[in-house]
């Protein structure tokens, strides 16, 4: 007895000795289980910290290379338009010395309201007959070919006069257009990562890192990521996504109004700041020095995409081709977007959709005025037409295969034909679980919007109808659009 009470004091204060240090512990089958339970937590203890610490260490390696991308961007773009010591830059032509400054403005601007998306051939390809071309029918998604001539339309249509020229016929200027549209999209993602966090209004009890939206990330492990990106029982990403609808309840009626949505925009257009209510210092961004007071169809298919990119678990955002992780096609996912929001604009639910971006992102609901009913109780007819849309894509395309249609050379990454329009088949209201998306503040609804006095801008209140440009080798033909003035004060 003595010898067995001798070992275990001895284990005993090895143990406690020992404690704390880095050397090794041994203990024997007579070591106190208080002994053994002590040093058992302390181990824990100890290893969760090295998981916390490891952990730290990726996101911080995630966000320095989310910096790194951002910075070889801008040092590329700087370095195209460096001026060598003692004289002038002779690789600078004389249009980029003249017109850079615009052409910088301008491709940012085509970015926020237009594409996210730079065709190759944009500048280079022929201007089409202005009289046969319809950028904003439903044809331009009909194939890469029909896809390209309205995309050269619509940014002839885009541009101001002056720069027109240039742009077709300076390779240098076209080139600082495409390097400072990709400069403003890395700056777009890079900031919707760093305020993810106040985007989404996650809560603790979602337990979601700050860094999750960095690149070190793995965000396929996240389930509440996962939620937004697909349906509750779905394995693939869809264009159709949980992400797009209020709550995650798919239905069509509701489609781009997901309040996430909103603030995601508002942080791009307006800036971070521009999510504290009590602050306006955000509105002198983007429509202080672009003149951007108002959202375009092309706005909320941006939003939505590279939303869904900064949820998904891919690093890098593919300009062509498909997310090396997710498998997702951007291009593909925009395209649609974009394709719904065109081929219904005339629809009441479509204009209340783009009143409710305006009205949430710059606090005027451009496109209000002449609205009547709730969207929630909805205009049938205007429902239907989207609902029809969307079941003529679904009966049209391959339900399972996203990106099955040839690609264009001409474009740097091809829309999806007619027949490929990856959109879920799911049925009309499709519920997923999970946590609300309105806990952060109500968005404004259009009921709620038609209580408001809205001020009357000069660009809204000269005329029920508005002129707008055909595009070029179209000047004779001009389109007139009929919208309704809005009035000030206009009773419910």
């Amino acid at each position: 007895m003595s010898s067995s009470s001798s070992r275990s004091e001895s284990d005993a204060e090895r143990s406690s000795d020992s404690e704390g240090s880095c050397a090794p512990q041994h203990f024997t089958s007579s070591t106190p289980r208080d002994v053994l339970l002590k040093v058992l937590k302390t181990r824990e203890v100890d290893l969760a910290n090295a998981q916390e610490s490891l952990k730290a260490c990726q996101l911080e390696n995630g966000a320095l290379r989310d910096r790194i991308h951002t910075l070889e961007a801008e040092n590329a773009r700087m370095s195209s338009m460096a001026m060598p010591a003692g004289g002038s830059n002779k690789d600078v032509s004389l249009a980029v010395e003249k017109f850079g400054d615009d052409v910088k403005a301008w491709s940012r601007k085509y970015f926020w309201l237009k594409e996210p998306f730079m065709a190759s051939a944009l500048f280079s390809h022929p201007l089409p007959d202005g009289n046969t071309v319809d950028y904003r029918d439903d044809a331009r998604f009909s194939n890469d070919a029909a896809l390209l001539n309205c995309l050269v339309a619509e940014v002839a249509d885009f541009l101001p006069d002056h720069l027109q020229e240039p742009l077709r016929e300076d390779q240098k200027l076209a080139a600082l257009f495409r390097s400072h549209h990709a400069q403003t999209r890395a700056t777009a993602i890079s900031n919707l990562r760093t305020h993810g966090m106040r985007i989404f209004d996650f809560s603790p009890q979602d337990n979601v890192h700050s860094g999750a939206f960095y690149l070190g990330f793995d965000r396929a492990k996240l389930q509440i990521f996962q939620s937004f990106l697909k349906w509750q029982g779905r394995t693939s990403y869809r264009a159709m996504a949980p992400i797009l609808y209020p709550n995650k309840i798919k239905d069509d009626a509701q489609i781009f109004r997901n309040p996430i949505l909103y603030r995601a925009g508002k942080v791009l257009l307006l800036g971070p700041t521009s999510l504290d209510e009590t602050s306006r210092a955000g509105k002198k961004s983007k429509v202080k020095t672009l003149g951007i007071n108002s959202v375009e169809e092309g706005t909320i298919a941006m939003i939505a995409t590279l939303v869904i990119f900064v949820l998904s678990p891919d690093r890098t955002f593919p300009t062509e081709g498909k997310g090396a992780v997710s498998g997702i096609d951007y291009q593909v996912f925009f395209n649609n977007y974009k394709r719904i929001l065109l081929s219904t604009r005339e629809s009441q639910s479509t204009k209340e959709t783009m009143a409710l971006y305006n009205l949430n992102i710059f606090g005027s609901a451009r496109g209000a005025s002449g609205l009547s009913g709730d969207p929630l109780s909805g205009n049938e007819s205007d429902v239907e037409e989207i609902e029809q849309l969307l079941e003529r894509a679904r009966l049209q395309g391959s339900l399972e295969d996203e990106g099955a249609a040839g690609r264009s050379k001409s474009l740097s990454a091809a829309a999806p034909e007619a027949n490929d329009c990856p959109i879920s088949a799911t049925a009309s209201v499709q519920q997923d679980s999970g946590r609300s998306d309105d806990n952060h503040a109500a968005p404004v609804s259009i009921a709620q919007a038609r209580t408001v006095s809205y001020a009357v801008s000069s660009d809204t209140a000269r005329s029920s109808s508005k002129k707008v440009r055909a595009p070029r080798k179209g000047k004779d033909k001009v389109a007139v659009v009929e919208t309704a003035a809005r009035r000030s004060g206009r009773k419910k």
